[in-house]
C-alpha cells in the first residue's frame, strides 16, 4: 500500500510539461496535395496561447509540448485564403489535425457560383455551395450571412438564425440587424402556419415575436390583427391592422380588414 501511494505521489509531482502532447498538422490544397510554406499557428481556444510553425515540403508542422485543451489551427499562404480548422481536443495522447487552404481564384469562382444559384432561386444548391466555402472559412461573416439567407428562403428557421447570429458576432457593424431580419421572417412564417391551422393563441405569440424583432414589418402586424380577430379580441385586432396601414398605406387589403373590424365592433369597443 505504501508503494502505491508513493507512485501516485510521484505522478502528482511531475512537471506540467511532461503531461503535454504533440500535435502534427497536415496542410494541403483543395485537392489534398501537401502545401509547403504555409504560415500556421495553433491557438488554445480558452487561453489564447499560440504556437507558430511553417509547413515543410510534405505539408507537415509538428507542434511539441501542447498542453491539454481545445485548439484551432490557422494557416495562410500567398495566393490562398486564410483558413481555420475545426476545433481539436488535446489530452495526453498525440493528436493530428488537417487544414486545407483554398486557392483565391477558386474561392472567387465558388462565391460567384453560390451567388448565381441564389439569384436563380436555387436555394438548396446555393446553401450547399456556401457550406462548402464555410468549411474553408468558418470565420467569414459574409459567407455566414449569405448562408443564413439561403436557409431563410428554404424556411429552415433554426439553421438560418444560427448562421445569422454567428455572422453578427463576427461582424456586428455590417450584419448587426441580420439576426432581427431572420427572426422577423422566421416567426412570421410560423405564425402563418399556425393561423392556417386555426391555432390562434400560438399565432399571436409568433406574430408578436416577429413585430418585436422588426417593428417595420407590416405583414406581421396584419397577421397579428387576423389572429386577434379570430380570437374575438377586436380592439387588439384593430390596433394592429392600423399599424400595418401606417407602414403600408397603399395596401387595400389592410384597409378592408380595418373596415370590417369597425363594423363588427360594438360602440364601447371602438
Amino acid at each position: 500500500m505504501k508503494r502505491v501511494f508513493f507512485c501516485l505521489t510521484l505522478l502528482i509531482g511531475l512537471p506540467v510539461g511532461l503531461m503535454a502532447a504533440k500535435v502534427v498538422a497536415h496542410l494541403a490544397d483543395q485537392q489534398g496535395a501537401p502545401l509547403a510554406g504555409v504560415e500556421s499557428k495553433l491557438v488554445n481556444s480558452s487561453t489564447g496561447a499560440e504556437q507558430y510553425g511553417v509547413s515543410s515540403k510534405t505539408g507537415e508542422i509538428v507542434f511539441p509540448n501542447v498542453q491539454p485543451g481545445t485548439y484551432k489551427l490557422l494557416g495562410r499562404k500567398a495566393g490562398y485564403g486564410h483558413s481555420e480548422s475545426k476545433p481539436v481536443t488535446v489530452a495526453e495522447a498525440d493528436e493530428s489535425v488537417e487544414l486545407k487552404l483554398l486557392d483565391q481564384a477558386v474561392t472567387g469562382k465558388m462565391m460567384e457560383k453560390a451567388s448565381s444559384s441564389f439569384k436563380k432561386k436555387k436555394y438548396e444548391e446555393s446553401a450547399q455551395q456556401y457550406e462548402e466555402l464555410l468549411s474553408y472559412y468558418p470565420q467569414d461573416a459574409t459567407i455566414l450571412a449569405n448562408l443564413a439567407r439561403c436557409y431563410q428562403a428554404l424556411k429552415q428557421s433554426d439553421k438560418a438564425l444560427d448562421a445569422a447570429r454567428r455572422a453578427v458576432k463576427l461582424d456586428p457593424n455590417t450584419f448587426g440587424n441580420l439576426d432581427k431580419e431572420i427572426v422577423a421572417t422566421a416567426t412570421y412564417d410560423n405564425g402563418k402556419k399556425q393561423l392556417a391551422a386555426r391555432e390562434f393563441p400560438k399565432a399571436i405569440e409568433s406574430f408578436t415575436e416577429s413585430v418585436k424583432a422588426d417593428p417595420t414589418y407590416a405583414p406581421a402586424f396584419y397577421g397579428l390583427a387576423l389572429a386577434y380577430a379570430n380570437s374575438q379580441k377586436y380592439p387588439q385586432a384593430l390596433e394592429n391592422i392600423q399599424q400595418a396601414i401606417k407602414l403600408d398605406p397603399g395596401n387595400q387589403e389592410y384597409k378592408g380588414i380595418e373596415d370590417r373590424l369597425k363594423q363588427v365592433m360594438s360602440p364601447a369597443q371602438k
